[in-house]
């Protein structure tokens, strides 16, 4: 490929686009940079803006190549790779990644060749596009207030609450029983097995997981499962001697795995001697049904889309067939109805494990909340969205000494403590805040403070938990106030159930 043949009209227009979105990530007002988004069309090309935002955000699109790809020490011998020549401009190459008209070795050879023709700067755009992460401070729910539904959510079924039952009989006394699983602590992922048999682990808002040796084993497991198919599960860590690490800890190397490069500076900290990982899977999706996704009439009739009974089944048998430590089915129990569950639940709590997961056999997967899935769980915990850092007084006079949070409807804000932190990790957010402004974080509770003055409501001690990079939307102050009813008293909403039946 000649430079010649690549964008030197467009280039320039790309550039302008990079130094824009620079002065966005610079800019550490959230909403602030809402308005420089609503202001892009002043600055730059609106649809070439758009573009690169839809690149770098959409869940569906994706490239299956994670830079810096001019690193892959397998690119050796090219000659048997045929030069790419196809691409005429930035858009023409991403869609030969994306719809994999070139994949494996040539992918990897036609990126060296693209980007060694372009400027340094256009450059950095590419890689941070094929990254999924354009590094400057705000996400999907941003760019949606500023260009409506320029970004969809990825597809994912959400659990309901208990206090969500409307049909107390279905699961009280169902002909077929339930089906409770533990709630896993960790990272939820999509793991795909492509049609060609290559593998793409994503986070659960579309952030494609990099080429690190810590991914090797589990993608030659996975190599064996069903092609064509989207499994659905956690992600953790555990330690040389097998024992899965806690939740901050796991998913804070997580995190690092999730923003690593490939270079030796970032991703470091998962030390493959030290650290292994761990998959536990409850659910296999068709691609072709994932396909369907916003056409709920469709989805609901799809001969693709069997019953989780069906679905669970399919899954072990996979899993059974890999024969690995390193994949596993979580933990699952059959029981008549979910008053027996409870049993479950209680054992699950007492081992300090977050909860489980009752789940309806004939339940038919969707994108959205299915009412055929119930989360128990005992802990309060919320997301919220960082909108401010207060300074810290006494031995953090130099850092933050608190994260000021807010739902994603406004409704409710409060200051969380930075006590749970690290005094290491403390530190580098203290450092990075411009990144760390606008990102959901993990907090738990004791109650919530409402106002009835009009003014937003509160938590009643707040404690941050961690920082969810893998999560662009907070919970509204509606779905705040349903996680808080719902860890109120199990038993006593059970004893509801019962009594509603019964009327």
């Amino acid at each position: 490929m000649n430079a010649s043949s690549v964008l030197p009209a467009n280039e320039s227009i790309y550039e302008v686009v990079y130094d824009y979105l620079r002065a966005i990530a610079d800019e550490p007002s959230s909403n602030r940079k809402i308005e420089m988004l609503k202001e892009a069309e002043q600055h730059v090309s609106l649809s070439h803006f758009q573009q690169v935002l839809i690149w770098a955000n959409h869940p569906q699109i994706r490239f299956y190549l994670t830079p810096p790809a001019y690193l892959f020490k397998e690119v050796q011998d090219t000659q048997d790779i045929p030069v790419f020549t196809e691409a005429k401009d930035m858009a023409d190459f991403l869609q030969a990644l994306s719809n994999r008209s070139i994949s494996g070795n040539a992918a990897k050879h036609a990126y060296q060749q693209f980007r060694g023709t372009l400027t340094p700067k256009v450059q950095t755009l590419l890689d941070d596009i094929l990254e999924k992460d354009l590094k400057v401070g705000f996400g999907v729910s941003s760019i949606n207030k500023a260009f409506k539904k320029l970004i969809p959510d990825v597809p994912y079924m959400r659990c309901s609450l208990i206090t969500d039952i409307k049909k107390p009989e279905l699961w009280l006394s169902p002909a077929s029983g339930v089906i409770s699983q533990e709630k896993m602590d960790g990272m939820f992922f999509n793991i795909d097995v492509m049609g060609d048999g290559d593998i793409v682990l994503t986070s659960r808002n579309g952030s494609l997981f990099p080429a690190h040796s810590a991914f090797y084993e589990i993608k030659s497991v996975v190599a064996n499962f069903r092609p064509a198919m989207q499994y659905h599960g956690e992600m953790l860590v555990t330690d040389k001697i097998g024992k899965i690490l806690p939740r901050e800890e796991s998913n804070g190397l997580l995190n690092a795995l999730l923003k690593s490069d490939n270079s030796k500076s970032k991703g470091a900290r998962f030390d493959t001697n030290q650290y292994s990982l761990l998959l536990q899977l409850w659910d296999a999706i068709p691609h072709a049904l994932l396909h369907l996704v916003g056409d709920n009439k469709a989805i609901e009739q799809s001969e693709h889309n069997l019953p989780y009974s069906e679905r669970l089944a399919s899954l072990a048998s996979d899993i059974q067939r890999a024969d690995s430590k390193v994949v596993q089915l979580v933990d699952t129990r059959y029981y008549s109805s979910i008053a027996d569950a409870e049993e479950h639940f209680k054992q699950m709590l007492s081992e300090g494990k977050e909860g489980c997961v009752v789940k309806l056999p004939e339940m038919k997967w969707k994108d959205g909340t299915s009412r055929e899935q119930v989360k128990l769980k005992n802990k309060f915990t919320v997301e919220l969205r960082i909108v401010g850092f207060n300074e810290g007084t006494g031995k953090n006079k130099d850092l933050f000494g608190s994260l000021n949070c807010i739902s994603e409807d406004g409704l409710l804000e409060v200051n969380v403590s930075s006590s749970g932190m690290s005094e290491t990790y403390r530190k580098h957010v203290s450092d990075e805040r411009n990144k760390y402004m606008g990102q959901v974080v993990s907090v738990t509770a004791n109650s919530i403070m409402h106002n009835k003055n009009g003014g937003r409501h509160s938590l009643f001690l707040p404690v941050f938990e961690e920082i969810r990079s893998d999560k662009h939307i907070a919970d509204t102050f509606q779905r705040i106030c349903e996680q808080f009813d719902n860890s109120v008293n199990l038993q006593q909403q059970i004893e509801l159930l019962k009594a509603s039946k019964k009327s």
